[in-house]
């Protein structure tokens, strides 16, 4: 069964700036790229939510890899999946409260 699927505003806020750089720095093509990854791993999260590894800091939230440069962080459930961030990994990894 496929669970619901719920978004952070914090999630879709950094999506959109991330969307943005990428767009600014390597152009619309890279950026359309970027938000097919996010989609196809919120696809992949709604069929296999637990496919994920845990975050260390906290083991109910679960990260998955969705780019080379991004990682998106969620809840699991049992109706539905919070998708709660999505992390620039470029950024200072200290400043990533989730490992």
């Amino acid at each position: 069964m496929a669970h619901e699927i719920k978004v952070s505003g914090r999630f879709e806020k950094e999506r959109k700036k991330i969307y943005r750089y990428i767009a600014l720095h390597w152009g619309f093509s890279a950026a359309d790229k970027f938000a097919e990854q996010v989609d196809v791993k919120i696809r992949q999260l709604q069929k296999h939510p637990l496919f994920g590894m845990p975050s260390s800091k906290d083991p109910t939230i679960r990260k998955s890899i969705v780019s080379k440069h991004a990682k998106m962080y969620y809840r699991v459930r049992k109706t539905h999946i919070t998708i709660m961030d999505l992390v620039d990994m470029r950024r200072d990894p200290q400043k990533n409260k989730y490992e």
